[in-house]
């Protein structure tokens, strides 16, 4: 994933003149596990008027009690992730799109026997709208969504093939400088 982030580099400094810092919070749902808090923070850089090119970092709590796949499981989702996205609409109220690819790490006590967390490969999609609340300042309202291609290790040793969908709400900032 560290080649992912300085492949995107010279993209964000040749965009210097427009470049984003969002900063959201939100509520986040992945499959077999229980609702959770999330936030993402992303700095990113126009490539064209309406296209932008991104580095994403989401981090969210995954927690459930008594699953019939996971068992009992106190762990976290990091994902970070290379995202293009595409102004649909500029102005007032904008609307975007984008996908995303990256790497994820599923840590904690329970889902990993080595405690060092489980790194895959992982893919994102997400839609949002944003209006302007100052100069140089937007809300943002996004729902993305993460899949992350994973074999699911637990603490006790026992694997199975998983791939985790991770839904997320999220409101936030963005600044542009």
């Amino acid at each position: 994933m560290r080649l992912l982030t300085l492949a995107a580099l010279p993209a964000l400094a040749a965009s210097a003149h427009a470049l984003t810092l969002d900063v959201q919070g939100g509520f986040g749902k992945a499959s077999n596990f229980d609702n959770s808090g999330t936030y993402a923070v992303s700095l990113g850089g126009a490539l064209t008027d309406d296209l932008s090119l991104g580095v994403t970092y989401l981090y969210s709590n995954l927690d459930t009690e008594g699953n019939a796949v996971f068992g009992n499981v106190n762990s976290s989702l990091k994902s970070y992730t290379v995202d293009l996205t595409y102004d649909l609409a500029r102005g007032g109220l904008g609307t975007f799109i984008g996908v995303g690819v990256g790497q994820a790490t599923l840590a904690g006590s329970d889902i990993d026997s080595t405690q060092n967390g489980i790194e895959e490969l992982c893919g994102a999609a997400f839609v949002g709208i944003r209006f302007e609340v100052a100069q140089n300042v937007d809300f943002t309202l996004t729902a993305r969504y993460t899949r992350v291609f994973s074999v699911f290790e637990n603490a006790n040793g026992a694997s199975s093939e998983q791939d985790i969908s991770h839904w997320s709400g999220l409101a936030g900032l963005r600044f542009k400088f």
